[in-house]
């Protein structure tokens, strides 16, 4: 296990849409990164300490990341390794400010630079980019909506012209006029951006070589940044100089003549992706066709996609209904939905933490070619006798997770964030299969009631709570094996759990993605549990169960699942300038620490954060 005591400010990590690994590197061989990934490096020759992140991601401040040796990740990174599908964008300053330098992938082959300061870019990044490669086939012209080839894309291919950008949408309201600044070039091809419509005013080419793709990561040193309405695509070798009279509309292709040797033959099929395999366990594939064809994107956990109208398919067309087969990471969820911003009629697919789950066919749902929107979440399930709950339905929003033998008499205690508690917020769940939940509408386990029972075999999901008629209705609840009632316990004796189960929470063990907390040392008293993403701020409004104290300043001792991380802090607000300390397993076994005395820290924290541990970055 690592343990760190620091005075400073900590790294924000996020794991929503971000993949990242640090560790410690002695003298190393060149890294291995897979296609989607970037890693960086403190050292050249890729030595020191290293992160790494997969697209799309967007670091805007590198002096809010912390090396585990002390310090910033600002201005310290000297080498680099990008996958073969991946391209990084460094900028000189936070917030994508200042100078800036894109290296990526080609598609077939990683990229690697040992030493960035013979490039003069060692230790000079403050902020940088992550995203998927786009490399243009040999008769392909992708232009980019900003520098450095970000934004949205517009494909296109020999032979191509469009006389008005106006009627090019990249989203509602917005076209592709005056809106290109950067610009991919295939190696066979050439493009003619002219500043007017109708191929009027000044006019620039930019071609390749016949060899070699040509990138320009931006238009604006030439004064054509954000200029173009409309454009031409021919091949490399082109004579603009023949065409006396531009025309408006596209040219036909010219009919093959008897005898000629291109008679029959077929033109050059359209670049297609790689196979891009299986997700990883955070991950979701989305395809355009059945059976895991065509155009493909890639997602993770915690993405929002509110609108695939406004996602364009390399041939200029929309996502919006058109998907129709995914594969989803054995640790991930995902929900779609029929109209855009999560309207109409949903359904989800996940992982069960063990396997990957593959749909080769949506329209066996009834879901080909049907998804305008989605979200991607990290799947929760609830050991045998655990009971999750959540805040929204489909297992949305915050998470309370629940043990066989507790008890909560009144949820307004139960602090969501700062002020919000958990009293009627819950609207799904998840039961393991030898637990059991027994709700109430109203405190002290009063009013109407309601059980939801694991059974035996399997946990039991309830997607939304709100079609029962419980959703959003929950002031306090108990947690029990299956066919416990009310009426089998006597009023002030709480049934203890049956069977295998702990007889407390200090003989439970937590899962890889936990912490417990514990009142006293030697893991006794009270306890809490909590899973990573969590951030609990204020300790103050955390009530002890069934006491009137508070949780602030109380914590004694603490167990630590072997892929998590916690990072306790002095002061409310998890507040990186107060004083705190980073404890987390080493990714073989639970970390345990029976007196947070022994280190400086026994009933001093006030707030906290639950990570993924670095074991797994």
């Amino acid at each position: 296990m690592y343990a760190q005591f620091r005075r400073g400010r900590a790294a924000a990590i996020c794991i929503i849409a971000l993949l990242l690994f640090a560790f410690c590197a002695a003298a190393a061989d060149t890294p291995d990164p897979a296609p989607h990934q970037v890693f960086l490096f403190e050292h050249t020759y890729y030595e020191g300490e290293s992160m790494g992140f997969s697209y799309d991601n967007d670091i805007a401040d590198l002096t809010q990341w912390n090396l585990i040796s002390g310090g910033k990740w600002n201005d310290r990174i000297s080498s680099v390794s990008i996958g073969k599908d991946t391209r990084v964008t460094f900028y000189e300053h936070v917030h994508y400010g200042g100078a800036s330098i894109s290296f990526e992938g080609n598609g077939e082959n990683s990229y690697h630079i040992p030493d960035l300061h013979s490039l003069g870019w060692g230790d000079t990044v403050s902020s940088l980019k992550v995203r998927r490669t786009a490399v243009p086939g040999p008769d392909q012209v992708i232009l980019f909506e900003h520098v450095n080839y970000d934004g949205a894309a517009l494909y296109l291919t020999v032979g191509q012209d469009i006389a008005d950008l106006r009627q090019n949408m990249i989203s509602n309201g917005k076209s592709w006029n005056d809106r290109i600044s950067s610009a991919k070039i295939g190696k066979n091809a050439q493009v003619l951006l002219c500043t007017d419509i109708g191929y009027g005013g000044p006019s620039i080419p930019y071609a390749a070589d016949g060899q070699w793709i040509n990138n320009i990561p931006t238009l604006h040193p030439q004064g054509w940044g954000d200029r173009v309405s409309s454009l031409k695509v021919r091949e490399y070798n082109y004579d603009w100089t023949q065409e006396s009279e531009p025309p408006t509309e596209p040219e036909a292709p010219e009919e093959p003549k008897e005898g000629d040797p291109m008679e029959g033959v077929e033109p050059p099929a359209p670049y297609q992706p790689p196979n891009i395999g299986d997700p990883l366990f955070y991950q979701v594939f989305l395809f355009e066709k059945a059976d895991y064809g065509g155009q493909s994107l890639g997602f993770t956990y915690e993405n929002d996609i509110p609108d695939l109208t406004r996602w364009n398919l390399p041939t200029g067309e929309k996502w919006n209904d058109r998907i129709s087969s995914l594969k989803v990471g054995r640790g991930a969820r995902i929900m779609l939905y029929e109209h855009v911003n999560y309207g109409g009629a949903s359904i989800y697919f996940e992982g069960d933490g063990t396997n990957n789950y593959d749909v080769f066919d949506l329209r066996r749902y009834g879901w080909g070619d049907k998804v305008s929107s989605f979200k991607v979440r990290r799947v929760a399930n609830p050991a045998d006798n655990q009971v999750f709950l959540f805040e929204h339905e489909n297992y949305d929003g915050a998470a309370l997770c629940l043990h066989v033998g507790q008890d909560i008499p009144d949820l307004r205690q139960i602090m969501i964030t700062s002020g919000k508690n958990w009293n009627d917020k819950i609207s799904s769940l998840k039961a393991g299969k030898d637990a059991l939940v027994h709700v109430w509408t109203d405190i002290n386990y009063v009013g109407p009631s309601n059980p939801y029972s694991g059974d035996g075999q399997g946990y039991v999901a309830i997607t939304s709570l709100h079609t029962e008629g419980w959703g959003d209705k929950i002031s306090s609840l108990k947690v029990r094996t299956p066919g416990w009632t009310p009426e089998s316990e006597l009023p002030g004796q709480p049934e203890e759990p049956e069977g295998e189960q702990s007889d407390s929470w200090k003989d439970i063990e937590p899962k890889p993605y936990q912490v417990f907390f514990y009142e006293d040392v030697g893991f006794e008293g009270a306890a809490i549990g909590y899973e990573y993403d969590s951030d609990v701020k204020d300790l103050t409004k955390l009530l002890v169960l069934d006491s009137s104290n508070n949780w602030n300043d109380r914590i004694s001792s603490i167990k630590i699942g072997k892929n998590a991380k916690v990072v306790l802090y002095e002061h409310v607000g998890c507040d990186d300038r107060s004083a705190y300390i980073v404890l987390q397993g080493d990714g073989q076994s639970v970390a345990k620490y029976d007196s947070l005395h022994s280190i400086g820290w026994g009933d001093r924290v006030s707030s906290f954060k639950v990570r993924m541990s670095d074991s797994l970055r």
